[in-house]
């Protein structure tokens, strides 16, 4: 393996740290981004993203985006060459895991496929690298990155650096939601709540974590503050939307979200 650039480190720390500041929504396209501008640490054409939801102990994707290829051809693999993809059956399984498209099928075997003929050579792609997001049985997401023929398959270190994001993209995953992604509410409403009701960054947290169901005992020791310093930001909250009670809370809530 090759010997990273100061360069390369440098923007591979920004990376990381780029992950631990992202709310949930942003975390999977701008870690996409990242790994791309300045000193690329991954070579592609395109990238995309998706996120997971399995609480209905079924594994389910959606909000498919790319920050590059086009909207017609992102939609296209979401409804309907997702369900060809030689690589799905590999990442839904239940592990953390980055790998290669070329490590689990032959060139034979991409070459014969509806996904190839049909989608991945008229937009000029052949190889392509994968992550899954994982954390405590949970999956969360993934990425995906893509190049042709010529530009050669992706090297060992490209899978390095991409094993290293993928943990971080997990860890935070799993810290924003420790109970699985909830596709009814992970879309911009959350967002649009945040703003109707001028809720702090903390407080949009705060409020996703209770809509998930954790315990305030617990909400505390992952935001790492206080039982008297969580009980203020409630308070903050409900008397921002004009309740008085978790019961009205969560009415709002529900109201909002539907």
């Amino acid at each position: 393996m090759k010997t990273f650039s100061e360069r390369q480190l440098v923007q591979l720390n920004k990376v990381l740290l780029g992950i631990h500041s992202e709310s949930g929504e942003d975390l999977l396209l701008n870690a996409c981004r990242r790994l791309r501008e300045g000193e690329s640490l991954i070579e592609c054409t395109y990238s995309m993203a998706l996120f997971s939801s399995n609480l209905g102990h079924k594994i389910e994707t959606f909000n498919h985006k790319s920050i590059d290829m086009d909207e017609r051809s992102v939609r296209e693999y979401a409804q309907y060459y997702e369900k060809l993809d030689f690589c799905v059956w590999y990442s839904s399984q239940p592990s953390r895991a980055v790998y290669r498209s070329s490590d689990i099928i032959t060139k034979q075997k991409l070459e014969e496929s509806n996904l190839y003929r049909e989608w991945m050579r008229p937009l000029g792609v052949y190889y392509s690298l994968f992550a899954s997001c994982f954390a405590d049985g949970i999956k969360y997401g993934e990425v995906a990155f893509m190049r042709s023929h010529e530009s050669g398959d992706f090297t060992d270190e490209e899978v390095f650096v991409l094993s290293l994001v993928n943990d971080h993209l997990s860890q935070r995953f799993s810290q924003l939601y420790p109970t699985g992604i909830e596709r009814a509410s992970f879309n911009s409403n959350l967002s649009s709540f945040q703003v109707r009701y001028r809720l702090t960054k903390r407080e949009l947290e705060i409020v996703n974590y209770l809509k998930q169901g954790m315990e305030r005992q617990s909400i505390a020791s992952r935001l790492c503050i206080t039982n008297n310093t969580l009980k203020k930001h409630v308070s903050n909250i409900y008397k921002k939307m004009g309740v008085n009670s978790e019961t009205k809370f969560f009415a709002v809530l529900g109201e909002y979200l539907d």
